[in-house]
């Protein structure tokens, strides 16, 4: 008869979690564990329908992973960027932390759009003191020239979205991202703003304003090396106030547009975010509305109780309020200019 121990019980959970931090370090870094977890999640996606490709930039193979809805897109395309060590995989797979994002896929779909899911590179891009920075895409504007991710994103805009379009389909292109991801979105709708048609950021501040430091220590909740900086005040963003500052002295060139108003946004995020405190999210929203962004209004939840981790991600109570967001700007200009008349009198 064997007799189990409260003593080996207490051992078994703590072994056990240390071989789950161990696979999540290894996995976020590269690590042994890294390419067979990752391989996992694309199959389970395949398994849902979600078909694999890649595109070749600068002589590297990029990949995605898609998915439309039966027949033709009436609602246009989204393409899709996750956060800083996350993978293309979040919006299909069966991570309970990526939950939210898999439910906004599905619902994307279920409205009409199919959804473009992009990864990143791993350890190509560097700080700002030419350290690697893992896994994460390039997403800060002090090296815009020879940005990694700007032409994958554009060849996606441009190439394969297009090719994969099924005849009758809307052609309105949109873009989302979260935390990395979604600093990266406002650049890529700053450099293609011709080609978008909205977009929708989570948990980010300005790209053109911050840079990353990632010899320094990992940020709270990531297990990933790297510290986002504001330019004016030299403070991480996870700091009070980290970009409270009353002038734009040291921000990177933004794009120029000859478009009369550039793209919609919308910001979405928690005030309980400990990543990046809400001082960034505002110095965006300024920065964007000085550049002649069209201002959506901001999705804002209130913090609650502790400023966990969590308030840093994609939350459900996003999904709704977004998808409606890009499925007004797919009816016409004069109808809902219409509209917006006749609610303000």
């Amino acid at each position: 008869m064997i007799t189990i121990t409260k003593h080996c019980i207490v051992s078994l959970f703590f072994c056990l979690l240390t071989f789950c931090v161990v696979c999540s370090a290894n996995a976020q870094q590269g690590g042994f564990f890294s390419r067979s977890l990752v391989n996992y999640h694309e199959q389970e996606c395949v398994r849902k329908g979600w078909q694999k490709g890649n595109v070749t930039v600068a002589e590297k193979k990029r990949l995605v992973l898609w998915k439309g809805p039966h027949g033709f897109w009436s609602h246009g395309a989204i393409i899709l960027l996750h956060g800083d060590g996350g993978s293309y995989s979040n919006f299909c797979s069966n991570i309970n932390a990526e939950r939210a994002m898999v439910e906004f896929a599905n619902s994307a779909i279920k409205e009409g759009f199919a959804v473009f899911s992009l990864e990143s590179l791993d350890g190509e891009f560097q700080g700002i003191k030419g350290k690697p920075c893992q896994k994460r895409f390039d997403s800060f504007g002090n090296h815009v020239a020879t940005n990694l991710d700007l032409p994958f994103i554009g060849k996606i805009i441009t190439k394969t979205i297009p090719k994969l379009r099924p005849v009758g389909s809307k052609q309105d292109i949109f873009i989302a991202g979260i935390s990395n991801g979604g600093f990266m979105a406002v650049m890529a709708a700053a450099n293609y703003a011709n080609f978008i048609k909205g977009f929708a950021v989570i948990s980010a501040g300005d790209p053109y304003g911050t840079h990353i430091d990632c010899g320094k220590e990992p940020l709270r909740g990531k297990g990933l090396a790297g510290v986002y900086i504001d330019n004016e005040t030299s403070k991480p963003l996870s700091e009070e106030g980290a970009c409270t500052t009353s002038a734009y002295r040291r921000e990177f060139l933004w794009p120029v547009s000859k478009l009369r108003y550039n793209p919609p946004f919308k910001l979405f995020y928690n005030e309980g975010d400990p990543i990046i405190h809400s001082s960034c999210k505002e110095k965006l929203h300024r920065i964007l509305v000085s550049n002649r962004f069209e201002d959506a209004g901001s999705f804002v939840l209130p913090m609650k109780g502790w400023n966990r981790a969590s308030n840093h991600g994609w939350l459900k109570h996003y999904n709704k309020p977004m998808i409606d967001f890009f499925k007004e700007l797919t009816r016409p200009a004069n109808s809902r200019a219409r509209d917006f008349m006749q609610n303000s009198r």
